[in-house]
């Protein structure tokens, strides 16, 4: 068997190829509008890349390979640490459909796992800033209000931690603050 450059073709091998379609770019852009500068877009991100399989697992081959070949198209992240924060798959109708008659979902089971929100959107559609923040904003939230909020470890008086956790966390400082009046009522004395 002869290669290209051996029997004289021209033709490359490889052909450069869009990393995001058109609808798909613009809401890239508009994510990156929206998520401000403490936070970060990344495009097709290997779902492998943010879970691991222990190998102690018998199945282990089994649940590497679904994870494997499976891509979300957004992840939002920390701007620092790179944690990621939210997930984003676009989706056409047909793809849906298949989803939901397919049983249960790997990549949501499999963000589910991690904890990692995901948010699917319609990839034939144009999506605006306005519409992108309410979505990601009401799915973040949902997922504060599952969550109890975790007590700080602070060496400073009660007043000035409840203090500074209000002007920190917004309406999470109130989710905090019930959780903590809860707590105390249950403890003896």
């Amino acid at each position: 068997m002869f290669s290209k450059d051996q029997v004289g073709d021209p033709t490359p091998e490889y052909q450069p190829r869009a990393l995001l379609s058109p609808k798909g770019l613009a809401t890239f852009e508009t994510l990156c509008q929206v998520v401000g500068k403490d936070s970060t877009v990344l495009a097709k991100v290997s779902l492998a890349e943010l879970v691991k399989v222990p190998n102690s697992d018998r199945r282990y081959l089994t649940h590497w390979r679904r994870v494997q070949r499976r891509t979300l198209d957004f992840l939002i992240c920390s701007a620092l640490s790179l944690k990621p924060y939210l997930a984003i798959k676009l989706e056409t109708d047909s793809e849906s459909k298949k989803r939901r008659a397919n049983g249960p979902d790997v990549i949501k089971q499999v963000l589910g796992d991690i904890e990692l929100p995901l948010l699917y959107l319609r990839a034939n559609e144009e999506h605006g800033a306005k519409d992108l923040a309410k979505k990601i904003t009401f799915l973040l939230q949902e997922r504060q209000e599952e969550k109890p909020a975790p007590e700080p470890e602070v060496e400073e008086s009660e007043s000035t931690t409840t203090t500074t956790l209000t002007r920190a966390a917004g309406p999470v400082a109130n989710i905090w603050t019930a959780a903590k009046e809860k707590y105390y009522k249950r403890k003896p004395a």
